[in-house]
């Protein structure tokens, strides 16, 4: 997740960062046949709350995609191309939501309408680029 969040942070585009981000999350949740999901994901479904480690870690590589999200919500803002109304930090927490919502439906049945859907209709809240525009892989 790392490697990925700091290989989109070198796009010149901020605003196809976030989408490019997308477009491989629902690459890999549509191309898994076993339907896993996401260790991250899974990590923090499984948790307790005796395991306070696992916890913390759950909870910096949430900040780390918040952040992301943010930062880059934040730049393509500042470019004067998002006209929405809703604030950078506001959209990092939906686009967090979003993200860990289709993550979880991958865990049983990834439907590619309904993940697509979400998707599509988070980054066109915020004013971003539809998936169609960016490369899946």
């Amino acid at each position: 997740m790392r490697e990925r969040i700091r290989r989109l942070e070198g796009l010149p585009d901020p605003g196809l960062a976030i989408t490019g981000f997308f477009a491989e999350v629902l690459y890999r949740t549509l191309n898994d046949p076993l339907n896993r999901g996401c260790l991250l994901v899974n990590s923090a479904l499984e948790m307790n709350a005796e395991d306070e480690d696992l916890r913390q870690a759950v909870t910096e590589e949430l900040e780390s995609i918040r952040s992301f999200f943010e930062s880059r919500l934040r730049a393509f803002s500042l470019q004067g191309e998002a006209a929405t109304g809703i604030g950078a930090k506001q959209g990092a927490h939906h686009l967090l939501s979003i993200l860990f919502g289709i993550r979880v439906l991958a865990r049983i049945n990834p439907d590619p309408e309904c993940v697509t859907d979400a998707i599509g209709i988070a980054l066109n809240s915020l004013g971003l680029a539809p998936l169609a525009l960016c490369d899946t892989h």
